[in-house]
C-alpha cells in the first residue's frame, strides 16, 4: 500500500496487534510512521512498517531460472481488449492466480 494519510487513520482500522506495511508514499506522512510507530506499538499493540525496496536486487539469478526454464510465468486468462473491464473486475476482486493478459490485437 502506499501511505498518502495521516498514521492515526491507518492505526485507527487495524485490528488490535495488527500491522501496517507501506512501499512508499508522501514523504510527511511516512515521517509520521517513522516517528509514531513506536509509540503506537507500545500503546495499542498495533505496528506500522516501511518496507524498503531495493530494485531489480536478485534479477541477475532470476534471469539464470527462468533460462533454465525452472521459473515459469503464471497466466491466469487473456482477454480480448473489448472484455478489459472483465479482466479488471477479475483483478479487482483477487480471483487471478497469476498474470491477466489483455491482448491489443
Amino acid at each position: 500500500m502506499k501511505t498518502n494519510r495521516p498514521a492515526r487513520d491507518y492505526v485507527r482500522v487495524l485490528k488490535p496487534a495488527g500491522t501496517y506495511v507501506t512501499v512508499g508514499g508522501l514523504t510527511g506522512y511516512l515521517l509520521q510512521l517513522l516517528l509514531l510507530g513506536p509509540w503506537f506499538a507500545l500503546t495499542g499493540r498495533r505496528r506500522l512498517r516501511i518496507l524498503a525496496l531495493k530494485p531489480n536486487q536478485g534479477l541477475a539469478h532470476l534471469r539464470e531460472l527462468f533460462d533454465a526454464g525452472k521459473l515459469l510465468p503464471v497466466i491466469d486468462r487473456s482477454y480480448a481488449l473489448p472484455d478489459s473491464a472483465e479482466a479488471f473486475r477479475r483483478f479487482g476482486a483477487a480471483l487471478h492466480r497469476g498474470k491477466l493478459i489483455i491482448d491489443l490485437v
